[in-house]
């Protein structure tokens, strides 16, 4: 579901939903999926967020 609401054309803040988006396959443990999202993740904010997120999904933490 979360992936058709981001092929929506003139969404507000794409990089703000992919960012969501990310953390929601982290808690669903598909961390290789969301390392990928996270990497799609531009913008000065997000996109350093999304780095973030995505050490902490390559990380051995559960």
């Amino acid at each position: 579901l979360m992936e058709r609401g981001l092929s929506i054309k003139g969404i507000k803040r794409p990089e703000d939903a992919k960012l969501l988006y990310g953390t929601a396959l982290v808690t669903a443990g598909q961390r290789d999926k969301a390392k990928s999202v996270f990497a799609s993740v531009q913008g000065d904010g997000t996109g350093e967020l999304a780095k973030l997120w995505a050490v902490y999904a390559s990380s051995s933490a559960r």
